[in-house]
């Protein structure tokens, strides 16, 4: 069964995303195969039944002023016996955005702080990837806006082929290995927003509101009590790794006498340089006073909060950790320790195995060490 969004009626009536296919992958690469599929007659839901389990689209139309023509996806998964591992979601596989060909531009989103985010105009030939959301425009103010309202329970990423004068998307939640237990009123899956406008700036502004929501009424567990977003200042945008003592100092002199002055910020954050190795997260040679020192007498003393930054999962190769402890990495097959190459990091490096239970102590006490007898506020 595929499914399509049908805007107006009559002589008015325009399809603008059609022929999209519900496909889903279970961990052991399997495709889930349809028994049923069928769609509620008020068309507020879309049902697709398996042996193993029976996947819930729920259809929700936006109100009254909101962009006319959006929808929000919800998908529940109401597994049958134990319980289901799943892979892949993809709510919509090859669907067709009409009317978005040689002229569109798109908005591509990386996966993560480091990665480019950008405008480009969308390509004759060669899959584009964004990650969370995307819009694409094209001229005479058309635009067609795709976001998750969630990116909790998969890695969600929206590939785009164009196809003539039209745009092929496929929209996939990535799992991995998602667990998901018989539960009476089914199991949620991120919701999925679509929506078609004219103008961008409005779109996005609709769509930042309702992943608000969202995030108001799903998130916060009992008792949580939210506060105001940290602002602050970050070695890695202003010194790369070669920070040094001198850039901490400058930066808290900036916050309470220069050019900070006012600006709010809150937070001093220590990232990428200044550790010994990967995996030991010692302070090196550029800070002497050592971490301890570092937080208590130039940070906190400046007024500012403390944060470190840490990739707490990679080794290197000379490190302590992987000399005193080989058996703490990720090994292949051949029983070795993976190596990874890192475009991001630089260079290649072990992966502590997070499976057994040494690692995982071990962990807590680096962390431990980092908040208790370092002084850090926030990791």
């Amino acid at each position: 069964m595929s499914w399509s969004i049908v805007s107006g009626a009559g002589v008015r009536q325009q399809t603008l995303l059609k022929d999209a296919r519900v496909r889903l992958w279970l961990t052991d690469g399997s495709e889930v195969v349809w028994k049923e599929a069928s769609q509620d007659t008020d068309g507020r839901s879309m049902t697709f039944v398996s042996d193993q389990l029976t996947l819930k689209i729920v259809i929700v139309y936006a109100p009254n002023g909101r962009p006319p023509n959006t929808v929000t996806l919800l998908p529940l998964v109401f597994s049958k016996g134990s319980g289901v591992s799943l892979r892949d979601l993809r709510m919509a596989d090859g669907a067709q955005v009409l009317g978005f060909g040689p002229d569109s531009r798109v908005f591509v989103e990386g996966d993560q702080g480091r990665s480019p985010a950008e405008i480009r105009p969308l390509p004759a030939q060669g899959r584009v990837r964004s990650w969370w959301h995307t819009i694409l425009t094209r001229t005479g103010n058309r635009t067609f806006l795709a976001g998750f309202i969630s990116n909790v329970v998969g890695q969600n990423t929206f590939d785009m082929v164009r196809n003539g004068q039209n745009t092929d998307i496929t929209i996939t939640s990535g799992f991995r290995s998602l667990r998901v237990p018989a539960l009476q009123d089914g199991y949620p899956l991120d919701a999925l927003y679509l929506s078609w406008g004219s103008d961008p700036d409005i779109m996005l502004a609709q769509y930042a509101a309702g992943t608000r929501v969202f995030t108001e009424v799903m998130d916060p567990a009992p008792g949580f009590a939210p506060w105001a977003t940290p602002t602050g200042w970050s070695s890695a945008r202003d010194s790369g790794t070669s920070v040094s003592l001198a850039d901490i100092l400058s930066a808290v002199h900036a916050g309470s006498n220069g050019v900070f002055k006012g600006s709010g910020i809150r937070v001093i954050q220590l990232e990428n340089g200044y550790q010994t190795n990967f995996g030991d997260w010692d302070i090196n040679g550029k800070f002497p006073q050592g971490h301890k020192s570092l937080v208590r007498d130039t940070i906190h003393k400046g007024g500012y909060k403390a944060a470190l930054w840490l990739a707490p999962f990679v080794v290197s190769p000379q490190s302590r950790v992987a000399r005193e402890h080989p058996e703490y990495l990720l090994k292949g097959v051949d029983g070795k320790a993976h190596a990874m190459n890192s475009a991001t990091l630089g260079g290649s490096y072990y992966c502590l195995d997070i499976s057994l239970p040494e690692v995982r102590d071990w962990l807590k006490s680096l962390f431990r060490k980092i908040s208790v007898e370092w002084g850090y506020d926030f990791v």
